[in-house]
């Protein structure tokens, strides 16, 4: 435990009425005495003066202009990469919602036999993504065809990748991976 050293020696000093009710405010804000408000107050004068460098207040008209304008920029930046996140994101979400409407719209047309089941589709271009990592709906199209000896449209690919959740859309790409 550090040795403290006892303090007795006393410095007095006068206040008037609105000063001395004034500096009780402020200590009972900071959670203090008024005795150890005045103390702190006094070393962190003192500290200033021991160490200007690091109590130096720069003036707003002190900052290079290029600096400021740096910051701007930046600030304008992270507003438009905000403004870009968003839009992104509720694109995410509609895609969501649209994926979630097909799904229903498929098992509909299912229960009714007005739609083939296309599981042997969707597990071919599950191999396919196995294979590839990634492909665009265009590229799934043209190797199913391909190989399966069928003639599907592009509507009939993304029905099949958007009901069978094995699949998922990265966004930023536009293409078709596994989940």
């Amino acid at each position: 435990m550090p040795n403290k050293e006892l303090r007795t020696k006393q410095i007095h000093i006068t206040f008037t009425e609105s000063e001395k009710e004034k500096l009780e405010q402020f200590a009972k804000a900071s959670n203090e005495t008024t005795r150890e408000f005045i103390r702190n107050a006094v070393f962190e004068k003192i500290r200033s003066l021991e160490h200007p460098e690091q109590f130096k207040q720069t003036n707003i008209e002190q900052i290079d202009p290029n600096t400021l304008e740096e910051i701007k920029r930046g600030i304008e930046e992270s507003i438009e990469l905000q403004k870009l996140t968003n839009e992104r994101l509720n694109i995410a979400e509609n895609i969501d919602s649209i994926i979630q409407a097909v799904n229903e719209q498929y098992d509909k047309l299912k229960k009714k036999n007005l739609i083939s089941d296309l599981s042997k589709e969707a597990d071919f271009i599950s191999e396919l993504l196995e294979d590839h990592k990634s492909l665009t709906p265009d590229q799934i199209r043209k190797m199913v065809n391909f190989e399966l000896k069928t003639n599907f449209e592009i509507n009939d690919i993304l029905l099949i990748i958007n009901v069978d959740n094995r699949f998922k859309l990265n966004i930023t790409t536009g293409r078709y991976e596994l989940r």
